[in-house]
């Protein structure tokens, strides 16, 4: 692999990843916004369950293995044919437990959580859940393979076609079931487009066991930091659904969690963008420095995005949402503390990963966990839904302090890496504007635009 051809293109990478990402974003917040305006408050609470449930089935059923798809790719040893089968038969096999479990679990989430959508809506959560692995390992070998373009291209179409399917429920006035019903759908498509290619190259002759027996042991360490991460995201939402009957208050902390989380859109990118790389370099000082920089290009616009989103979420609110979600303003400033905290922990997660030392990580990410739960079984009885943000940013700046105390500690930093701020990050910045604009020019006459 040429690495100097990998350094030319990263800033083209970064700005393919974070139009991907905003684009998705913005449409995942649509729906919410759309959602939030076609239903009731406690419905819009439903609907919030139905997003979560399938972001915790997909990422705890990935097993780490997206992560591992990109590290083995990277360095050589794993082709596409033996990746894709790998994907096919591993991610397969896993959806054939998940959906037995389901069936065991179904009527008790449905019970809780659903009380419109009823057992329906809690397997449709579910099965949109596994397909979106299928999608999420595609795309991870879409990006070891450089192709960022078409990975952020199919990062768009699910919620995209979701939006407008709530754009057609609110003008015919069809009720949540057609809403859950077209949110299956849009998984569906998404996991085909990926699963097409991916069949044509699987084959059973590929599969290796001594290749999956090294896949198994770093998915395993790096399951625990996605798992982890994943609990410290959603499990509060499940805990505030369980603690606080009324789901019209589930929904408002869910779209405070939604607004302080457009936040992460950059460093979710810059991440993204890097990993591939942080995995292909074997030498720890090239790997801390590029850190070093990831740190410092997401740590101004991260900085300004929380404080223009405190002064207007007050009118952003009731404004998007309407008045009667008003309550997720308070909200939605006490968690920008902690989003500020996790945008960095999210490109110091790349670096452990990167160094087969996903454990660190994943022991920030347990601190965390540990202090979210402990604060929000304490908070909730007295403070009501106003515990869940302040437990959630209590429990992001936790997990930093472990992996940013962990990185200083290990990495191979020199006094420069820290130095010259903020022109290093403007020359960042512009580098990467300038890669996208060379990108789109190469692109628009193969458009016919």
């Amino acid at each position: 692999m040429n690495h100097s051809v990998r350094t030319r293109s990263r800033s083209i990478d970064a700005s393919l990843v974070l139009a991907g990402n905003t684009l998705s974003l913005g449409f995942g917040f649509l729906a919410g916004l759309l959602a939030a305006r076609v239903f009731e408050p406690a419905v819009r609470g439903e609907y919030a369950m139905l997003t979560t449930v399938c972001a915790f089935v997909s990422v705890l059923s990935g097993l780490g293995f997206a992560e591992a798809i990109v590290y083995f790719y990277r360095r050589g040893e794993a082709d596409a044919q033996r990746t894709a089968t790998s994907i096919v038969f591993v991610n397969g096999g896993i959806a054939l437990l998940v959906l037995g479990a389901a069936l065991a679990f179904g009527p008790w989430l449905a019970a809780r959580y659903f009380p419109t959508g009823g057992l329906v809506a809690a397997w449709v959560a579910v099965g949109a859940g596994l397909l979106a692995i299928f999608q999420r390992n595609g795309n991870a070998l879409f990006q070891a393979r450089g192709l960022f373009l078409r990975s952020s291209a199919i990062l768009v179409l699910q919620p995209a076609i979701f939006v407008a399917s709530l754009a057609v429920v609110g003008w015919t006035g069809a009720g949540f079931g057609v809403a859950v019903a077209m949110f299956g759908l849009s998984f569906a498509l998404g996991a085909l487009l990926v699963l097409v290619p991916l069949l044509r190259q699987v084959t059973p002759r590929a599969l290796d066991a001594a290749f999956l027996g090294r896949v198994a042991r770093f998915s395993a360490k790096s399951y625990a930091n996605v798992a982890f991460g994943q609990l410290n995201y959603r499990l509060d939402l499940f805990i505030v659904g369980a603690l606080i009957p009324d789901l019209a208050r589930l929904a408002d902390y869910h779209i405070a969690s939604t607004l302080a989380g457009l936040i992460w859109i950059l460093p979710d990118a810059y991440a993204t963008a890097i990993y591939p790389r942080l995995a292909g370099l074997t030498n720890e000082r090239e790997r801390s420095a590029e850190t070093a920089m990831s740190v410092r290009v997401v740590l101004v616009p991260v900085v300004l995005l929380a404080i223009a989103l405190a002064v207007t979420a007050p009118l952003l609110v009731p404004l998007l949402f309407g008045e009667r979600y008003a309550g997720a303003v308070p909200l939605t400033l006490l968690l920008l503390p902690g989003t500020f905290a996790m945008s960095l922990n999210k490109v110091l997660a790349r670096y452990f990963l990167a160094s087969n030392r996903q454990q660190v990580a994943a022991f920030g990410m347990a601190a965390g966990l540990t202090i979210d739960v402990l604060a929000l079984v304490v908070l909730l009885p007295r403070w009501g839904v106003a515990g869940a943000p302040v437990a959630a940013s209590a429990a992001y700046f936790a997990s930093l302090a472990v992996s940013g105390g962990a990185f200083l500690l290990g990495a191979d930093l020199r006094r420069e890496d820290l130095h010259r701020f903020p022109m290093r990050e403007i020359h960042a910045y512009l580098n990467a504007a300038r890669g996208a604009w060379q990108r789109l020019g190469r692109n628009l006459p193969r458009t016919g635009v």
